[in-house]
């Protein structure tokens, strides 16, 4: 079960919460337990069992060819990403491998579905991007031990990471965030 917000493509200005049970395949609303992603996520252990429950007994689906996925998760209040991590980009560039994680965060208004346009932002002359694997922490947590860490994320998804390297890099005083947020 692979949890998505989707529109339905009769109705694209409601986003909805759903289930896609098989890859690219038909998708069930959940909305009634949930109205988001975020929303299903805080609601733990009870709403995942409901979900579950409902799920068992072959509800309705939306055809998947009916609808468009909107961004997996929204409404987040924090986007906290550890740069330079890939070794083998690192490499490529020839930038030595970090002592401590970089760490920056994106603004949640960044956030996007897949299909979604981007922009290309006038102030920036070298726009770049990557695919980055999210990690989806789903409850609270403060200074967790790296043995305990698992415990806290909820899941995984696919990013990708669009960066205005020129703001990233060579101007505004080395801070990452414009060039990562634009």
């Amino acid at each position: 079960m692979r949890l998505v917000q989707f529109v339905k493509q009769s109705s694209p200005h409601v986003i909805l919460f759903g289930a896609e049970l098989d890859d690219g395949g038909n998708v069930v609303d959940l909305s009634h337990i949930a109205p988001s992603t975020l929303d299903f996520i805080q609601g733990g252990e009870n709403a995942m069992k409901i979900a579950q429950e409902y799920l068992a007994n072959s509800p309705p689906s939306v055809y998947g060819a009916d609808i468009d996925l909107a961004a997996p998760l929204t409404g987040m209040d924090k986007v906290l990403c550890i740069g330079m991590n890939y070794k083998d980009h690192l490499e490529e560039v020839g930038v030595p491998i970090p002592k401590e994680p970089l760490v920056f965060n994106k603004f949640p208004s960044c956030i996007v579905g897949p299909s979604a346009d981007l922009p290309y932002p006038k102030p920036t002359k070298e726009l770049d991007w990557e695919v980055e694997l999210a990690v989806v922490i789903g409850k609270k947590a403060s200074n967790v031990s790296k043995e305990e860490a698992m415990d806290y994320v909820y899941g995984f998804t696919t990013a990708h990471d669009v960066s205005a390297r020129d703001w990233q890099l060579k101007r505004n005083g080395g801070q990452w965030l414009l060039g990562k947020a634009m």
